[in-house]
């Protein structure tokens, strides 16, 4: 039997640790899945893609770590979706996102896993008395199909609802345009690895 995790105490919690000032909490819809590419030049790119849909605004953002004998600190690049390229359902572990990423076509889907289970994400964040953050993740597991260029793989991910508080608009100075990504000569990605 799927057990449902509540969201209700750690928002409560991060409204309780935030200044008065504080903005309001924004409640999203996500679909997320993690995969890998190969380079040309023979190093790996480990990508972890957040498809969110908050009101009509569509966003995407994507964890890059390149890989070689060891793994760099991962960059991550954000930014807004065209209109219609993200569907996420309100209820269901179903989702598709076509986009372009750094200059190569990536289509997705999501359908729900009939196994058990669900996936958190804990309560995370912080920041300084003035700029502060916190973000809360409850999902439901999915099966994916990830097509990124020519390449396709099949593996798992999960659709859920993010709570976000915080207490500054001026955004993660960390995030860098997804305008800037660029995957050159990546081959085909790897699901589950």
């Amino acid at each position: 039997m799927r057990r449902l995790v509540t969201l209700s105490v750690p928002v409560l919690v991060a409204a309780v640790a935030l200044p008065a000032g504080a903005a309001p909490v924004a409640t999203s819809r996500v679909a997320a899945v993690r995969f890998a590419a190969p380079t040309a030049d023979g190093d790996r790119l480990e990508l972890d893609v957040r498809a969110t849909v908050h009101g009509s605004a569509e966003q995407l953002a994507v964890s890059v770590t390149r890989c070689a004998a060891t793994c760099a600190q991962p960059r991550v690049f954000a930014g807004a979706l065209p209109a219609g390229s993200l569907v996420v359902d309100g209820q269901r572990a179903t989702a598709r996102l076509d986009a372009a990423i750094g200059g190569v076509a990536l289509r997705v889907t999501w359908s729900p896993d009939t196994g058990t289970g669900v996936v958190v994400g804990g309560i995370q964040g912080g920041g300084s008395d003035t700029d502060s953050g916190f973000t809360t993740y409850r999902g439901d597991p999915a099966v994916t199909t990830v097509l990124l260029g020519d390449g396709s793989c099949r593996g798992t991910g999960s659709v859920g609802d993010e709570v976000d508080v915080a207490t500054s608009d001026a955004g993660d100075a960390t995030t860098a345009p997804l305008s800037r990504l660029r995957l050159r000569d990546v081959g085909a990605p790897t699901c589950g690895g």
